[in-house]
């Protein structure tokens, strides 16, 4: 056989593609699962790369299969005593490892790339971000592309062709997964949905850390202030910075230490409190996983659309169960509403927004009495407020007071805190003048991607703030934590560059038009395809499409502009030696780099071969090199003696 340079072998290819799966398969779940396991499928890896690449060797297939029945005993105990998802898919990877170790047969490699499959479906079910829709599409076209090159290595365990033939093949395997895709769209426009979620058991490796729980103590939320991954998102258009309080939780026990809300579930009643004036804000909230059932809107929220829901007379949001999954809801909230707006009377079991804990330290009774005294309840509060607000008290998330009377530590010797210690010393002085007053969990601020035309707010916005009764005016919310010496605003957008902020508005989308595609859109969907049809308009107002449906509907026509400008087509010529040169390679014949055409064909030890091979050479470099035109005829006629040369 002759040897050429460049050239590929498709064993080799083979193997690499092999490898080049299973880590994508890996990469999409190693940040969700123990780092016992991504240690021990790199060794393996590592391990039977070196034998296929390095040194040949192989570990019997009896050995291999006895462990993997230890690994999927183990996995199956562990599913009876954890959560069924995350020791399935660290069985799974240490299984697809293993696979590599063994001598690899056509069984073999279709078996790597089907649990590399369902190592990629596992991913799902750990997160289901834009980042799987990047594996899944590698994987996809990588997958089809691999299955037609073991095809190629079956039939000719040792073929190796020229680079321009192998990349010829691979843009043909490419065509199978891309003509798909308008079928898995439409399958996916059309596919039945419900709005139960279906296999929900499976989800709990969804759940996300809890940004606020039922209570709060003194220095908890300092913990929240410094994750900074995305809590929420609200699609909404942008409002004034003042009013970004994103109401969730409503504290009304204090014992010194924790706040807490006494109130039991079918104690609270509907929101029957209507809010006059003010403006109305839409939103659509998208709010992550979390271990509470406390629905987060802007202050404060009077509609909510979400099955299951309801709002309290304490403005918050809830549900029955807890947060499991990412979910969307709609919300209309007021803001800037007039004070006498939310007017009442005193509220219900006002001892319940008066309730002292025990032993409270006489320096903040006394300090209370002393900026009450002689005031009105107006004038108490703005006082009170004032005086926390001032400067006399820092912002700060470092050493905070942790004794066993931290208020009075705050106040009176470290005047250094974070938000819980603002609150909490405003309420409990409110409460201690008589004035009724709750301390409120939840977020303030966020950054406004305008891209998606959405805020994105962060865990570690977390924040709690006052809200006290005034009567004749209702409750009053004051926030008597002092800002910070940078701008939060400008610290978070410095933080969230250009490139993050486009990184999640494509997130965002990604989980508005996927995975929360469901059986209200599809019957949308539906409803304008059949008006469409039956009353069809054709005066379409560009401004009444959504932009992220053009940006759609122009991708088709960008990819196809795009690939006809960037891949140069080959000529017939091109085309005819491409496949002179493969069909010789199959038989086993590469030509070199340094070789002329009647040079490489007179190298061929095949006689008849060498003549039929001789023939195209002459025929096409009489029409090459004479500068005459490739007619039909001419062509017709080398395909003819291509035919010939057919193994």
């Amino acid at each position: 056989m002759a040897v050429g340079a460049p050239h590929i072998s498709f064993k080799s290819a083979v193997k690499i593609s092999a490898y080049t799966i299973a880590l994508i398969a890996f990469f999409s779940v190693f940040t969700h699962i123990s780092p016992v396991f991504p240690a021990a499928f790199i060794a393996l890896l590592a391990l039977a790369f070196y034998f296929d690449f390095k040194k040949p060797a192989h570990i019997s297939r009896l050995a291999i299969n006895l462990v993997s029945v230890i690994v999927i005993a183990v996995s199956v105990y562990r599913v009876m005593t954890e959560d069924i998802v995350e020791p399935s898919v660290e069985a799974l990877i240490i299984l697809l490892a293993m696979k590599f170790l063994e001598e690899k047969k056509f069984r073999d490699y279709m078996q790597i790339y089907l649990i590399s499959v369902f190592v990629l479906m596992g991913s799902a079910l750990l997160s289901i971000d834009f980042t799987f829709f990047l594996f899944f599409v590698v994987m996809f076209f990588l997958t089809a592309v691999s299955i037609v090159l073991l095809t190629y290595h079956i039939e000719a365990p040792e073929l190796i062709i020229d680079r321009a033939s192998f990349i010829k093949i691979i843009k043909r395997a490419l065509l199978i997964p891309l003509a798909s895709i308008p079928l898995t769209v439409v399958i996916f426009m059309i596919l039945p949905r419900t709005n139960y979620q279906f296999l929900r058991f499976l989800n709990h490796g969804q759940v996300g850390t809890s940004g606020f729980s039922d209570t709060v103590s003194l220095g908890s939320v300092s913990s929240i202030q410094i994750d900074s991954s995305p809590v929420l998102r609200a699609s909404m258009d942008p409002v004034d910075e003042q009013s970004l309080y994103w109401r969730g939780i409503v504290f009304d026990h204090f014992d010194g230490l924790t706040w807490k809300s006494s109130l039991r579930e079918d104690e609270k009643q509907g929101n029957k409190n209507t809010l006059q004036g003010g403006k109305t804000i839409l939103q659509t909230i998208y709010l992550q996983p979390y271990d509470n059932k406390f629905l987060f809107a802007l202050d404060r929220p009077v509609s909510v659309s979400y099955r299951g829901s309801k709002i309290s007379e304490d403005f918050t949001v809830s549900l029955r169960d807890t947060v499991k999954a990412m979910i969307k809801y709609d919300v209309i909230s007021k803001i800037e509403v007039p004070l006498n707006s939310n007017a009442r009377t005193i509220p219900n079991n006002t001892k319940r927004y008066l309730q002292l804990p025990d032993n409270v330290p006489p320096q903040i009774l006394s300090l209370s009495k002393s900026l009450t005294g002689g005031r009105s309840t107006d004038e108490a509060i703005k006082t009170i407020y004032r005086y926390l607000h001032s400067g006399l008290y820092t912002y700060s998330l470092d050493k905070l007071p942790t004794s066993d009377t931290p208020l009075s530590d705050f106040l009176f010797k470290k005047r250094s805190g974070n938000c819980e210690y603002f609150a909490s010393a405003m309420a409990l002085m409110l409460r201690a003048a008589g004035i009724p007053a709750n301390v409120i969990g939840g977020y303030k601020g966020g950054v406004y991607n305008n891209v998606g035309r959405y805020y994105i707010v962060l865990q570690k916005n977390a924040h709690v703030w006052v809200e006290t009764f005034v009567e004749g005016k209702g409750w009053v919310r004051y926030d008597p934590t002092p800002p910070l010496s940078t701008n939060p605003l400008l610290a978070e957008k410095a933080e969230l560059s250009s490139y993050r902020l486009l990184a999640d508005s494509i997130n965002y989308y990604w989980n508005s038009l996927v995975i929360n595609y469901n059986f209200d859109k599809q019957l949308s969907i539906f409803n304008k395809l059949r008006i469409a049809v039956e009353k069809p308009v054709f005066n379409i107002k560009l401004k009444e499409i959504h932009p992220q449906w053009l940006y759609l509907a122009f991708l088709p026509i960008v990819f196809f502009v795009g690939y006809h400008l960037l891949v140069k087509r080959k000529t017939v010529e091109e085309r005819l030696i491409s496949e002179f040169y493969l069909r010789l390679s199959k038989r086993g014949f590469v030509k070199k780099s340094s070789e002329g055409l009647q040079e490489f064909v007179l190298s061929i030890d095949d006689k008849q071969l060498k003549t039929d091979a001789m023939r195209f050479a002459l025929e096409f470099q009489q029409i090459f090199y004479k500068d005459m035109k490739f007619t039909s005829n001419k062509v017709r006629l080398l395909k003819d003696i291509l035919a010939s040369l057919a193994a």
